[in-house]
């Protein structure tokens, strides 16, 4: 569930395709080819966007963890994390939204209001696209997906990781002491997984994740980590999907300006009980206030 660290996305994926030029030519040929092949959705996923504008600095990416029954969890097929990521290359600064999956929305192509996590199980990465497009009223031309399994991959390439908890509590038999912590993977990974234990809910876990995502960023960029770069390229290659023309970005971006400063962001909902289902709901001013923090992040130089 925390494969949502994407890395705020290009952060580390951007970082690590660029590094690979020390790695090999052929390696890099080989990793872009893996991470633009289906994996993970359904057979009725469109692994390629109609009509995209050129590719340049500026650029909306829906960032998708899924749930592909690795570590002992049975549900499959439906995106169990959510990232809206608003990326200003040009100006280095990026916006991270984290988005609640129970989120009553309309399903687009399906005709339904069902949760926001059903997209993707009915239609894959295109599905997702266009709900998530539909709900903010914005263009999203790109998307990565990550599995449970590759998260845990990247945990364990990085290793150790110090994450500032905001309550002691105990989940999957770990006890997380309150203040800074320092996490092995298998606990970092439980550490963002509890839900029900904090008292924000899903918002408190989607905190956790923005701080989780922020310290795997900053310690990947950091030159002294650089011997793990091959490593990670391996890892992202064989668990992630993208269909960002790498090509474009390696000539577009800025690598040597590139920073791990992220704002993060939520969407806010309030819970709701229908015909004895709980969702998620959105108010039209929420959506106006995030789409306002998008318009700025995207307007700066």
């Amino acid at each position: 569930m925390i494969k949502k660290i994407l890395l705020g996305l290009l952060l580390v994926f951007s970082v690590t395709t660029i590094s690979v030029f020390g790695y090999g030519y052929y390696k890099i040929n080989q990793t872009v080819e893996k991470i633009q092949e289906p994996k993970f959705s359904t057979e009725t996923k469109a692994t390629t966007r109609k009509n995209l504008k050129p590719f340049n600095q500026k650029m909306n990416v829906l960032i998708l963890g899924i749930d592909s029954g690795d570590l002992g969890r049975d549900e499959q097929g439906r995106s169990d994390s959510m990232f809206l990521g608003n990326f200003n290359f040009k100006a280095n600064e990026h916006l991270l939204l984290g988005l609640e999956r129970d989120t009553l929305v309309e399903i687009v192509g399906q005709g339904t209001e069902e949760k926001l996590n059903a997209a993707y199980s009915y239609g894959g990465e295109e599905m997702a696209l266009q709900t998530v497009e539909n709900l903010f009223n914005i263009e999203i031309p790109y998307y990565i997906t990550i599995n449970m399994k590759g998260f845990k991959s990247v945990l364990e390439v990085v290793g150790k990781i110090k994450v500032n908890n905001p309550f002691e509590f105990s989940y999957d038999g770990q006890v997380f002491k309150e203040g800074e912590i320092e996490l092995e993977p298998e606990a970092a990974l439980a550490w963002v997984r509890m839900r029900y234990d904090d008292p924000e809910g899903n918002l408190g876990r989607q905190k956790r994740q923005q701080e989780l995502i922020e310290q795997v960023s900053e310690h990947l960029l950091k030159l002294e980590n650089i011997y793990k770069i091959p490593k990670l390229i391996d890892v992202l290659g064989d668990n992630l999907e993208t269909n960002i023309p790498v090509e474009e970005l390696v000539k577009t971006v800025d690598f040597t300006t590139l920073k791990a400063d992220i704002q993060m962001d939520q969407l806010k909902t309030e819970n709701s009980y229908i015909d004895g289902i709980s969702y998620e709901l959105v108010q039209e001013t929420e959506i106006m206030r995030l789409n306002t923090l998008m318009e700025e992040n995207a307007a700066k130089e």
